[in-house]
């Protein structure tokens, strides 16, 4: 939910339009060089690099993305009241307003040149960019605990070049509760929620459940634990504080890291995997009822 909360704001800026002007500002491409626009921006200078992998009984499927943006800056932090329950962290949040957010700025899409992604003991070469790329594939790209290498030729104008290596999650298969109905799972709040899985390759990850009421996310619990632990209990008091009615609940596998590259740059690396679901069904991400 946290890696949500970073980028979501910025690239619901530009994913629908190759235009920043979206984002509040100027298209920088209208202005000069991206070098130029970089040097009079006093925002931040960040980029994210990203791999994904989805394997289900009913399809598996691996992709990733690229972006890199000079005069970031990063969205409120949202005003929470936050509690421990268990391995849980419940919140409580206040929703922000326009004046939150403060006054527009500029965007400016930069280029670390190609992206290469290597995994061990692989031949295969995945390649993102130059700038904002995406790419999506059949098939799965990893078990769990291959080591996959990042490496950007770099961009003069834009990013140097950089490389980094992490490891790849566990691939997470849900097997309690059962298969949810067409409705998804139904969650009463005056219980303790189990859930237990299964994992392929390396245990490696936490394992990190998010659920949320239907009031705009504003109520959330978040629960992390190792994957090797095969499962966890959600305590009633947690889920006491989300109110009845439609929500969402959401398991998945982050390992990422961030690194400082030459310039002001700050790149953060991601591999991602989403938990499938019970039985033959599909992600383990479904609607659900709280009672």
């Amino acid at each position: 939910m946290k890696l949500m909360r970073r980028w979501a704001w910025m690239m619901a800026c530009v994913a629908a339009t190759a235009s920043t002007a979206a984002c509040g500002g100027d298209d920088s491409s209208e202005k000069g060089s991206v070098r130029e626009a970089l040097a009079r921006s006093d925002g931040l200078k960040v980029g994210h690099v990203a791999l994904y992998n989805q394997k289900t009984e009913l399809r598996s499927v691996h992709g990733g993305s690229s972006n890199f943006y000079g005069g970031w800056r990063p969205p409120p932090n949202p005003r929470c009241e936050t509690t421990t329950e268990g391995s849980c962290t419940v919140s409580r949040c206040q929703r922000l307003t326009s004046a939150d957010y403060g006054p527009s700025f500029e965007l400016i899409e930069a280029s670390a040149g190609l992206v290469e992604i290597r995994r061990s003991n692989s031949p295969e070469v995945l390649t993102l960019g130059p700038g904002r790329s995406g790419l999506e594939a059949a098939g799965s790209l990893w078990s769990g605990g291959e080591q996959f290498t990042i490496k950007a030729a770099g961009d003069s104008d834009g990013v140097p070049g950089f490389e980094t290596s992490l490891k790849a999650p566990s691939m997470v298969k849900v097997t309690a509760p059962g298969q949810p109905t067409a409705g998804g799972w139904i969650i009463p709040r005056s219980r303790d929620f189990e859930l237990q899985w299964t994992y392929e390759g390396e245990p490696s990850g936490v394992v990190t459940i998010g659920m949320g009421d239907g009031r705009f996310n504003l109520d959330s619990v978040e629960c992390k634990v190792p994957v090797q632990n095969g499962g966890v209990k959600i305590p009633a008091s947690a889920l006491a504080v989300l109110s009845a009615g439609t929500g969402y609940w959401s398991l998945h596998l982050l390992e990422e890291k961030t690194i400082e590259v030459e310039g002001g740059w700050k790149v953060t690396a991601s591999l991602f995997t989403e938990g499938a679901g019970p039985g033959a069904g599909g992600l383990a991400s479904v609607p659900v009822t709280f009672e």
